[in-house]
């Protein structure tokens, strides 16, 4: 039998947002630019009710400046390998994969995420 897993990235493989060590980085321009005194501030400056994808255009814009021109390159290969992962990552997904096969079950393990792909392709669980 094939079983398939599915997770989301941001706070559930992860203990923070992916953008954070960007955030981090670039807190003092954030601070500067917007008035924002906590890195979690930043997802107040994005407009809409929907802010689980809404924020991707606010990023952009601050890629181009408030990040100073960030690539894709930088976020996968300085920025991912920062994001905190949750506690047992990234064993987790060979342990569950083992124990699977004692059962006689196939497993793929999934990454979903409305996020950034550099930023999951550049971390540590990549590719599972």
């Amino acid at each position: 039998m094939k079983v398939g897993f599915f997770y989301d990235y941001d706070l559930t493989l992860t203990e923070e947002f992916q953008q954070t060590p960007i955030f981090r980085k670039y807190f003092g321009q954030l601070k500067e630019k917007y008035g924002i005194n906590k890195i979690d501030e930043y997802w107040n400056l994005c407009s809409g009710k929907d802010k689980s994808v809404i924020w991707m255009e606010q990023f952009l814009k601050d890629a181009k400046t408030t990040f100073d021109h960030l690539t894709n390159k930088q976020m996968q290969e300085e920025f991912a390998p920062l994001v905190k992962l949750a506690e047992g990552l990234p064993s987790w997904f060979e342990r569950i994969k083992q124990y699977a096969s004692s059962l006689d079950v196939e497993l793929e393990n999934h990454v979903i995420s409305a996020g950034i792909y550099p930023l999951i392709a550049g971390s540590k669980i990549f590719p599972i």
